[in-house]
């Protein structure tokens, strides 16, 4: 989910859920490849690999965060 500010991230660990935000400013880029939306961060943190994306277009959303980015 997104808004004008943040990204927030809902991920399966292991069968917990778990809920990240971040800003827009702590992303380095995103960018598809192979059809699976990478959101990448810092040295540090790597990349996230967004798979069971259940509706909208992956490069439309890539080039939205991107542009929030100012990357």
């Amino acid at each position: 989910m997104t808004t004008n500010e943040r990204l927030f991230m809902n991920v399966d660990m292991n069968g917990e859920a778990y809920t990240r935000v971040f800003a827009y400013a702590d992303i380095v880029r995103a960018f598809v490849e192979d059809n699976v939306l990478f959101i990448e961060f810092p040295e540090g943190m790597g990349k996230i690999a967004m798979v069971d994306i259940t509706a909208g277009n992956i490069e439309e959303f890539a080039e939205y965060v991107n542009e929030k980015s100012e990357k």
